[in-house]
């Protein structure tokens, strides 16, 4: 079977917010890292997984402050499992 381009939809946020200087896009890959790190670190699997930390409701269409805001959040989430996963070992 031929190998087919996968389409932009089905590739994730990181293929949908990729920088397009062309077309005057907004280069979100940063911000995307960051929130795959905090993903992978509170041990969800999926961008779609995050949709009650955001906004709008969907991570795959928010902005660049729709992304920090979506940080935030999950750095506090971070931050407080971590805090009590040291308290309760003492």
């Amino acid at each position: 079977m031929p190998d087919r381009p996968i389409t932009r939809h089905y590739r994730g946020p990181a293929a949908a917010a990729a920088f397009c200087p062309g077309l005057g896009g907004e280069n979100l890959s940063d911000l995307i890292a960051d929130v795959d790190i905090l993903r992978e670190e509170l041990g969800y699997g999926r961008w779609a997984h995050l949709r009650p930390w955001c906004d709008t409701g969907d991570p795959f269409t928010t902005d660049r402050g729709g992304l920090e805001r979506l940080i935030e959040r999950l750095a506090i989430v971070v931050e407080n499992r971590a805090s009590n996963h040291t308290k309760n070992m003492h």
